[in-house]
Order: structure tokens, then C-alpha cells, then sequence
């Protein structure tokens, strides 16, 4: 898929979405790095094209819960995410777009919480694959400042580099992206390495 296309795609995507946003640029933002990266980490992650939108809505709506106090904001973003009318194909879909969105931090998936409890094993493993493209997008606008201008998937050295191509030194995006990237061994079995290419 061409940029551009992807560029249409995700934006014809989040206009179907009612919400207020405590950072809409920040949002999007985070929303078209996680197309990217799922058409990139999809085939090794083992991810199915149908989950394109849950990755991209999940990482649009990550930090929604803000809109209901700071605190606990990851959990706040599942709760607001299971109560949308979302435009995803099956109605389960709104569940693993608001948990992917639940464990866009530290946190790891857990059968003791609410929601990814009641899944199959599949919609589990599917679950933790969509947490670490959420994860990898959010990372690319920790600071919400924009500095990463554009994100490829490189897999030319034999291994899956995730590089981000900035304007200015992203450092606080820099030391998130290696976190995100570790825990995707955690998360998918994924060995994932990452550059920064800052713009001279």
C-alpha cells in the first residue's frame, strides 16, 4: 500500500469516530505510525490484514481515558472504547481495539483483568500482537511533539529494524522505541531492532 493510500485509508477510518480527544494530533499521529508499522510487523507478527483497523482505531483511542481524569488513564480508555460505536467488522473487534488500546504502557495482558479474560486463546495471542504495535506507536510521539516526521519497517539485513526518521533529536521517542520494541519479545516472540535517522 502506497503512503498516500494509507494516508486516505486511516483518515477515511478515524472520521467515523465520535470522540473528544485529549491530544487529537497526538492521536493521529499515533494512528498512522500503527498503520504503518501493521503493514510492516503483520506477516511476522502473524497478524491478519482484518486486523489493520483495530490496530490503527486502538492506537488513535490509546490515551481517550484522559478525557476522564489522568489517573488510571489506561484502564479509563478500555471502559470509553468498549462504549463506542466503532467502525470495526465484528462486534468482538471493539474489544480487542479497547484492550490493545488498555495495555499501551508497561503493563502486560493479564487473565485477571476484565475483557481479556473472556477470550479465547486466539483472540489472546491476537491481543498481544495488537498491544505491541500500539505500544511501538505511541512510543513514536512520547513527547506528543511530533518530532518523528515518518517510520519504515526495514527487513533488508535479514533482521526487523523499526526506523524513525526525525527532524530533531527525539530522545524521550528514542528510549521508548527500544522499550516497546523489547517487549514485543514478551508480547509476539519478536525480535525487533530500532534506529533513529535524524535529518541534517
Amino acid at each position: 500500500m502506497s503512503s498516500s493510500d494509507r494516508d486516505s485509508s486511516v483518515s477515511a477510518l478515524l472520521a467515523q469516530i465520535r470522540v473528544e480527544q485529549p491530544d487529537e494530533d497526538h492521536a493521529q499521529r499515533c494512528a498512522a505510525y500503527a498503520s504503518t508499522l501493521f503493514d510492516g510487523l503483520a506477516g511476522p507478527m502473524g497478524l491478519d490484514p482484518s486486523d489493520r483497523d483495530i490496530a490503527i482505531v486502538a492506537a488513535y483511542l490509546h490515551d481517550v481515558g484522559y478525557t476522564r481524569g489522568g489517573r488510571d488513564h489506561h484502564r479509563k480508555s478500555f471502559d470509553v472504547i468498549r462504549e463506542l460505536s466503532l467502525p470495526l467488522g465484528r462486534p468482538d473487534d471493539r474489544i480487542l481495539a479497547a484492550l490493545a488500546a488498555r495495555y499501551h504502557g508497561v503493563t502486560a495482558p493479564s487473565i485477571e483483568h476484565a475483557g481479556f479474560q473472556d477470550l479465547d486463546f486466539d483472540d489472546q495471542r491476537r491481543v498481544r500482537r495488537l498491544v505491541g504495535i500500539v505500544r511501538l506507536a505511541a512510543a513514536l510521539d512520547a513527547s506528543h511533539l511530533g518530532l518523528v516526521e515518518s517510520v519504515t519497517v526495514d527487513q533488508t539485513s535479514g533482521a526487523l529494524t523499526i526506523v524513525a526518521h526525525a527532524s530533531e533529536e527525539p530522545a524521550i521517542e528514542r528510549d521508548r522505541l527500544r522499550t516497546a520494541a523489547a517487549s514485543l519479545r514478551t508480547l509476539a516472540g519478536l525480535d525487533l531492532r530500532t534506529d533513529v535517522v535524524v535529518a541534517q
